[in-house]
């Protein structure tokens, strides 16, 4: 009877604690993980990643091109210019990726001026403009 007593207790303590994933006014930060990678023509295009779970993602003009950078620092420079800062850099695989950060209000607030496309969707936004 005590076990089923402090279960219960337990219980009614972690549901009476339970915090609000909004915050409604406030700055919270957004990561994502960003790298070079040398894809279609031999460009360097820019990934990017904000779940681990979604396909990779080019980093796209707003017609839906993956962008060309000459170099990693022009990458981190671009995302410099949206809002995004430098934390640090891991190595995963052997390739370098960069770990950037931006204070938001809201989650839709981190894409702002940035369009990120997967390699299927870029395929079928050159379908249908008649690119290929």
């Amino acid at each position: 009877m005590k076990k089923y007593l402090l279960m219960l207790f337990l219980l009614m303590s972690l549901t009476s604690s339970a915090q609000s994933l909004t915050n409604e006014g406030s700055t919270y930060p957004i990561y994502c993980i960003v790298y070079g990678y040398i894809g279609w023509d031999d460009e360097l295009n820019a990934i990017i990643s904000m779940n681990q779970k979604e396909k990779m993602s080019y980093l796209c003009n707003m017609e839906g091109q993956p962008i060309a950078f000459n170099s990693v620092p022009q990458i981190i420079n671009y995302m410099a210019k949206l809002g995004w800062v430098y934390v640090d850099n891991v190595t995963i695989q052997n390739s370098l990726r960069f770990i950037m950060k931006k204070m938001v209000k809201s989650d839709e607030e981190a894409l702002e001026k940035m369009k990120i496309m997967t390699k299927d969707e870029i395929k079928k936004a050159r379908k249908e403009k008649g690119l290929d």
